[in-house]
């Protein structure tokens, strides 16, 4: 095998596939890339057999041929190369693949590419198209609530992605908060529901542009395809019931009022900083009154935090009081992830999840679960 490609193409195309290899692999050759050099150029994988990657990058190819090697190590090497063009050799019967160019010479064993594992090809049927732009939206929206890894509960470590026809709805739920998004009018006459891990989302969330090309997702019976221009990304689909969300979002909220999200996500990340109360980490409490929300914390020992922003009210609220109690954190990182202007604050009683949502429509909504005070305790 022998070829030489531009050093950039060759670390734009390693970056996200090294993240695709684990350091704790259960094999060996799970530790490489796979490297497949054509007549067209040079084709890369990597893979945990859970989540994996393929790429194409343009090359001038001398002699094909397949191999794998350390996929950490290349590319560490590659990304510090200052040189802008590369030449790669394996010598017929060599373990060692070369990585040269004027003035460097590194050698890296390889293993042989027979061993590398089959990986997919995109499922003839069950797809639908839609455009980076969007999708990495959905995916922004929702997946900063996913669960981390539970093995109680694994589920809650992907997100729900529900295909009724011509509406895809993607959720992700941790227990304490869920945030559920809609994409409407795709051309698809598909019902599908599956989980997706979060980790393969986090990925390709990264390999994904603020442009109108599109991704082609794949639905297949025991994984999920993702497909954009020369790179696709697949995922093994997580087995098991996620919880029936509806019931987390309320039906009818007591108040509902809209605010700069700016403005109170400024607030309540001052005011949380005197949140420290070992118990309830990060607990403030939200009291909305006339034309105002108060954010308020209060630690024993450590100090006070009191925070007033403006709101827009409508007849119903201004007669409204309510408090309840949160964990800041929770709305901090959905105020901090969103693009909305402005946002719908609905709030109800002290023991009713709060709920935002856009300024207009509801094709997103985020809840956020309260958190009981121990006077509301005592009061039980």
């Amino acid at each position: 095998m022998k070829f030489t490609c531009e050093k950039k193409l060759l670390e734009g195309a390693l970056a996200p596939l090294s993240r695709m290899v684990s350091p704790k692999a259960t094999l060996p050759i799970l530790e490489n890339i796979l490297l497949d050099a054509g007549k067209d150029g040079v084709k890369l994988a990597a893979t945990d057999l859970e989540v994996g990657m393929k790429t194409f990058i343009s090359a001038k190819v001398d002699e094909s041929g397949s191999v794998t090697v350390p996929a950490r190590l290349f590319f560490e090497v590659v990304s510090h190369l200052e040189e802008k063009l590369i030449e790669i050799e394996v010598e017929s019967g060599s373990s060692v693949l070369e990585l040269k160019g004027e003035g460097f010479k590194y050698q890296f064993n390889i293993l042989n590419s027979d061993e590398y594992p089959v990986l997919p090809e995109t499922p003839a049927e069950s797809k639908i198209t839609l455009t980076q732009k969007v999708f990495k939206e959905v995916l922004k929206e929702t997946l900063f609530a996913a669960a981390p890894i539970r093995e109680d509960n694994p589920v809650l470590a992907g997100l729900l992605f529900k295909l009724d026809k011509e509406v895809l709805t993607v959720v992700a739920l941790d227990g304490y908060r869920l945030a559920k998004r809609n994409l409407k009018n795709i051309k698809n006459s598909l019902t599908r529901t599956v989980i997706v891990p979060s980790r393969g989302l986090s990925e390709l969330i990264k390999l994904l542009q603020d442009v109108d090309d599109t991704v082609e997702v794949y639905f297949g019976e025991h994984q999920i395809v993702f497909k954009l221009n020369e790179t696709i990304l697949f995922s093994r689909l997580l087995e098991g019931q996620f919880p029936q969300f509806e019931r987390v979002i309320p039906e009818k909220s007591e108040v509902t009022v809209k605010v700069g999200k700016e403005n109170l996500l400024q607030a309540l990340r001052r005011a949380s900083i005197l949140a420290l109360d070992r118990e309830s980490p990060k607990l403030v409490k939200l009291n909305l009154k006339g034309n105002r929300i108060t954010i308020t914390a209060n630690t024993q020992d450590i100090g006070q935090a009191y925070e007033e922003v403006k709101v827009e009210t409508g007849k119903k609220a201004e007669k409204e009081e309510v408090t309840v109690a949160f964990n800041a954190k929770y709305w901090i990182d959905a105020l901090s992830t969103l693009d909305f202007e402005k946002i719908r604050i609905e709030l109800g009683s002290s023991t009713n999840p709060g709920v935002l949502k856009p300024e207009t429509g509801d094709d997103f909504i985020y809840v956020v679960m309260p958190v009981r005070t121990v006077s509301e305790l005592v009061k039980v």
